[in-house]
């Protein structure tokens, strides 16, 4: 699908002179270090890929030696480098995006639902940069596991569960003792309620996906989390899933690269392949398109790192992206909420990286 979007864009958009030199990395550290020692050796003046973060380590040392640039797919900050551009959406753009937006709306406190391992680790430290930066706390931290068991368990430990159940019981045991009016009353209502209390945050960010994320979102309403009081917010990747069939998470924000221009390039690319792209293909066709049109400058082909790491950036289909002296890109995403059948647009992606300090 890679060599497919490329392909793609090479027909769409660049001239007689440019040469797209296909080189199988073989999905592995020492595949892709041969590769680009034969990429060097073919002459190459610019290295786009590869996609994993242990071949992008294997393969830099021998694009950088040779004074070439690398534009990788891979969203692991630890692989970027001056030289080393990174494409990937990375968990923390996705995570500063949506955060800064519900800090925007009046919330102040927050906590989050992660896996354990490197992931939930970023995503741990991508939300304490982005609520200190919006002025918000995090006020819950807490790992959840693969079996619907543990993701039960996790969501009821986040939830302060058992302390408003317990808080709950001990006013209804106080007021069953009372005969007057206003006692009898205020039990009655006490009995319809699983809990009294507020969760310890008025804004969830659950970083799940597919069965981990249906588990822990059938979960939200057993341990007494209302969303229509708590913001339920996500990752991109939800844009590929059917999020509205769970009712808790229908009315939950995520950010993701702009959607129209991504729709356009899956028509385009289900055209001419009878297949649906991967969502990476949009990466590829963009990634070349951007070497075509720098390739095709008046002057000579302008792969210099000062060309890739222009301010203003590219527009792709994509969206709007730019790479960064370090290494790192940056995208300009839209927020999305979810609805009962996909999602809609809540906050439009930023047409230009203009008047954003870097």
């Amino acid at each position: 699908a890679l060599l497919d979007a490329a392909t793609l864009a090479v027909f769409d958009i660049a001239d007689g002179n440019f040469v797209l030199v296909p080189i199988d990395t073989k999905g592995t550290a020492e595949g892709a270090a041969a590769a680009a020692e034969e990429a060097v050796s073919a002459g190459v003046k610019l290295v786009i890929g590869p996609v994993f973060s242990e071949s992008v380590s294997a393969a830099a040392p021998s694009i950088l030696d040779a004074g070439l640039n690398m534009l990788a797919f891979s969203n692991n900050r630890a692989v970027s480098e001056p030289g080393v551009y990174l494409s990937g959406l990375s968990p923390e753009a996705q995570i500063e995006r949506v955060v800064t937006y519900a800090a925007g709306r009046g919330l102040r406190r927050i906590g989050v639902l992660v896996p354990p391992g490197p992931f939930g680790l970023r995503v741990t430290d991508a939300l304490r940069g982005a609520a200190a930066s919006g002025g918000m706390e995090v006020t819950r931290i807490q790992e959840y596991g693969n079996s619907p068991d543990e993701i039960a368990a996790s969501v009821r430990t986040i939830s302060d569960y058992d302390d408003r159940r317990a808080a709950l019981l001990q006013q209804r045991k106080e007021l069953e003792g009372r005969e007057d009016e206003g006692s009898r009353r205020a039990l009655a209502r006490l009995e319809i309620l699983e809990t009294i209390g507020p969760v310890p945050f008025d804004a969830l960010l659950v970083a799940a996906s597919g069965p981990e994320l249906i588990n822990a979102a059938a979960q939200l309403g057993n341990y007494d989390i209302d969303t229509k009081r708590t913001r339920i917010l996500g990752m991109s990747d939800w844009i590929a899933e059917d999020t509205g069939r769970e009712p808790s998470l229908v009315g939950a924000w995520f950010a993701t690269p702009p959607v129209r221009a991504a729709e356009d390039f899956a028509v385009k690319f289900r055209n001419m392949y009878e297949a649906p792209p991967p969502a990476i293909a949009a990466s590829a066709y963009d990634l070349v398109a951007l070497a075509a049109i720098l390739g095709s400058q008046e002057g000579g082909p302008r792969f210099d790192r000062e060309t890739l790491t222009s301010e203003t950036g590219f527009a792709g289909v994509g969206g709007l992206f730019r790479l960064r002296d370090n290494g790192l890109s940056e995208r300009s995403l839209e927020v999305r909420e979810v609805r009962q059948r996909g999602s809609r647009v809540i906050d439009k992606a930023r047409e230009s990286f203009e008047n954003l300090t870097n």
